[in-house]
C-alpha cells in the first residue's frame, strides 16, 4: 500500500465516522420535527377551541364580561404557544435539512475519496507492470546481446 493510499483510507474512514454521526443526528432531528409537529397541531386544535369558547362567549345577549375576559386570557395564552410551537416547528426543520444537506456532502466527499483511491490503486498497478515490463525488456536485450 502507498502513502498515498494510506493516506486517502484514513480520510475515508474519517468520512465515514462523519457520516455515522450525520445519520445519527439526522434521525435525531426527524424526531424532532415530528414532535414538534405533534405540539404545534396540539397547540393549534387548543387555540381554536378557546377561539371558538370566546367568539360563543361574545355573541351570547348577556356576556358575562369576567367570563369573557378569562376566556380571553385563555385565547391568549394558547395564541402564545401555538406562535412558540410553530417557531421550534420551523426550527426544526431547518435543523433536519441542514442534517440532509451535510449528510449530501459527505456522501459526495465518501465516493470522491473511493474514486481517489481507485485511481491511485490504478495507478500503482500501472507502475508495477511498467517495472515488470522494463525486467522482461532487459531479460531479452539481455538474451539478444549474448546471442551474438
Amino acid at each position: 500500500m502507498t502513502p498515498m493510499e494510506r493516506t486517502l483510507r484514513t480520510l475515508e474512514s474519517q468520512v465515514q465516522f462523519r457520516l455515522a454521526l450525520c445519520v445519527a443526528e439526522l434521525a435525531a432531528a426527524v424526531d424532532r420535527v415530528r414532535a414538534s409537529q405533534n405540539d404545534a397541531e396540539a397547540a393549534s386544535v387548543a387555540r381554536e377551541r378557546s377561539a371558538s369558547a370566546l367568539r360563543a362567549t361574545l355573541n351570547r345577549e348577556t356576556a358575562n364580561p369576567p367570563l369573557v375576559e378569562a376566556i380571553r386570557s385563555i385565547y391568549r395564552a394558547e395564541a402564545a404557544t401555538a406562535l412558540i410551537c410553530d417557531a421550534q416547528l420551523e426550527s426544526d426543520r431547518c435543523i433536519e435539512r441542514l442534517s440532509r444537506m451535510e449528510l449530501q456532502e459527505l456522501r459526495r466527499q465518501e465516493e470522491a475519496l473511493r474514486q481517489c483511491l481507485r485511481s491511485e490503486r490504478l495507478a500503482q498497478s500501472w507502475r508495477i507492470a511498467a517495472e515488470e515490463g522494463k525486467v522482461l525488456d532487459d531479460l531479452c536485450l539481455q538474451r539478444f546481446l549474448r546471442r551474438q
